[in-house]
């Protein structure tokens, strides 16, 4: 029974190291392609319509949310919510992730005209988020990410597919 159990423990390791090394070459290759494709320059004119035209209206948040909470800290909690409005008699849906619960039920979203269904709560915001993905730091994040999940997967492989040398006596 202890071997087992030794056993269910090393194999439930190995799973967390794999699942870091898979973590870690997905985050690589999520920076190294904002870093390489840049800004979606079609969605920044969207957004920037969006302002200019201001076309806005009220919307009505959902009253069920999802929680979201930093594992380990219990201040750092962020609500995702769905929010309805309506545009020319048609009904549309957005959603948005709030550092801290609303205290009204409505919201003031931007939308575009030509297609409500995009839409957002803060344009200003999504303009200098999609900026920042051509940034230098994306690729010095990728060259991170990437330098870590290969020493992790080295550490694996010889942890895991060598053999230990025999002692001498």
């Amino acid at each position: 029974m202890k071997n087992l159990i030794i056993k269910f423990i090393n194999f439930k390791r190995k799973l967390y190291h794999i699942a870091f090394i898979v973590i870690c070459m997905f985050a690589c290759s999520k920076c190294a392609q904002d870093y390489i494709y840049g800004a979606n320059e079609k969605l920044i004119a969207q957004y920037e319509k969006m302002i200019k035209d201001n076309s806005k209206t009220t919307a009505v948040l959902d009253s069920v949310y999802t929680e979201y909470s930093l594992k380990g800290s219990k201040t750092a909690f962020s609500y995702n919510f769905n929010y309805y409005f309506t545009v020319d008699g048609v009904k549309y849906k957005g959603n948005h992730s709030f550092n801290k619960l609303p205290t009204l039920p409505v919201v003031e979203v931007y939308y575009s005209k030509e297609d409500p269904n995009i839409n957002c709560l803060e344009p200003t915001k999504m303009i200098e988020t999609e900026k920042n993905k051509s940034s230098v730091s994306n690729l010095y994040w990728a060259i991170g990410f990437g330098v870590v999940g290969i020493f992790a997967t080295f550490l694996f492989v010889v942890n895991n597919f060598t053999k230990p040398k025999a002692k001498q006596a």
